[in-house]
């Protein structure tokens, strides 16, 4: 202190140093609605998370039902594929994919198309036993309709979706074309759709034809910083992709413009993020995969994100593991719920079945240790979809 400072002028700086320090503290984006918690991510149990190297899959995939073992034939429905999770509420919906009037007999697949989805609700978590189809006046909700024209709308399918600030954003693949015996590529485009006060779904973006946004799966969670995000695990070209990842700020989500791109990691680890939709780069270790369908969420009580597809270049379906949704991203398991090791067929999946794909894990249900994964498992023929289970192994932490 100098000489000749009072005690009472050292007491005004210091309160005139607290006023202009606090006006240098920046309020995170999005305000005091910057904090979403991501769904079911009050942690379960107390030990500490273990590392994504430890977990594996103790038990299954093992089968719990078949969805449209008896389909409502009063509501024209026959079958149905993919079965996209979310939580509504204190409700589990899955929404599903083209919905059919006659279900599939042969690898021609199935017939009479009504050109649009369906939804089936549950409590959570989901019971096999106790399900109801959405339905909208005499007939099944819709949320996505197809105008069922090639090179239009042949399709427009679920991918992936999630509920902010209690609206539905609903991704989805509108495809073009259709693979047949003459020309077997399918194209197509990403389209995001919202959830309108009337219960209706609108469309709201859209990405171009074949560019990484044709299966989206999103999934709320934290930038470095701790800046809520939703983040997204996408592919490209239809079943002949790489992995990508972005994420885009909860309030940006229907602007295609305010989305970033994973292009790679700092020296550090951090991710480092581009606005260039072509520059994005495929998350390490996935440049060579070719995936389809994808499904990403977050497994609170083992405090790790799950990423979940099929591989159409091995066959196999694979799970990935990772601390942040930005990764970096480790294997847990390979597998074909629709095989045995011995190369047979479960026993569940009876003559003349075929094609297995989709696979969509189920969020807000892991059972009463925190350690089951269920999850939507879509077969061609005969159009239907199954809920499949299996038991987790997290390690010794």
């Amino acid at each position: 202190m100098e000489e000749g400072t009072q005690p009472w002028t050292v007491f005004f700086l210091f309160i005139v140093l607290l006023v202009i320090f606090a006006g240098c503290v920046k309020p995170s984006p999005g305000g005091t609605n910057a904090t979403i918690t991501p769904p079911s991510q009050t942690p379960q149990n107390t030990a500490p998370p273990s590392p994504a190297s430890q977990i594996s899959i103790a038990q299954g995939p093992t089968f719990e039902c078949n969805l449209f073992e008896n389909p409502p034939h009063n509501l024209g429905i026959a079958g149905a594929d993919l079965g996209v999770p979310i939580v509504v509420g204190p409700a589990q919906w899955l929404i599903f994919g083209d919905t059919m009037a006659k279900s599939a007999t042969s690898m021609a697949g199935p017939s009479d198309a009504t050109g649009g989805s369906s939804v089936i609700q549950s409590s959570i978590p989901f019971s096999c036993a106790n399900f109801s189809w959405v339905t909208s006046g005499s007939s099944y909700f819709q949320p996505l309709t197809s105008k069922r024209i090639v090179g239009v709308d042949a399709s427009t399918v679920p991918a992936g979706a999630i509920s902010l600030d209690g609206t539905i954003y609903l991704y989805a693949m509108r495809v073009l074309h259709w693979g047949t015996m003459s020309d077997p590529s399918v194209s197509g485009y990403g389209v995001l759709f919202r959830q309108e006060p009337d219960g209706s779904f609108s469309q709201t973006a859209s990405w171009g034809t074949d560019q990484i946004h044709v299966n989206t799966a999103p999934v709320i969670g934290f930038l470095p910083g701790r800046t809520p995000a939703v983040f997204m695990a996408m592919s490209g070209k239809y079943r002949n992709s790489p992995v990508y990842l972005a994420y885009v700020l909860p309030a940006d989500i229907g602007d295609p413009t305010q989305y970033h791109y994973l292009a790679g990691y700092d020296p550090d680890g951090s991710p480092h993020w581009t606005s260039a939709i072509s520059q994005a780069e495929p998350l390490p270790g996935f440049e060579n995969v070719s995936a389809g369908e994808l499904s990403l969420i977050y497994d609170a009580p083992l405090s790790k994100y799950l990423l979940f597809f099929k591989d159409y270049n091995q066959g196999l379906f694979l799970l990935y593991a990772a601390d942040t949704p930005y990764g970096p991203y480790t294997k847990v398991a390979a597998f074909n719920p629709c095989g045995t090791p011995a190369g047979g067929r479960p026993s569940w999946m009876q003559s003349g079945w075929e094609a297995c794909y989709g696979g969509y894990l189920i969020p807000g249900d892991f059972g009463p240790d925190g350690r089951e994964l269920h999850f939507t498992l879509s077969v061609w023929v005969p159009y239907t979809t199954m809920i499949m289970k299996m038991e987790m192994n997290p390690g010794s932490g």
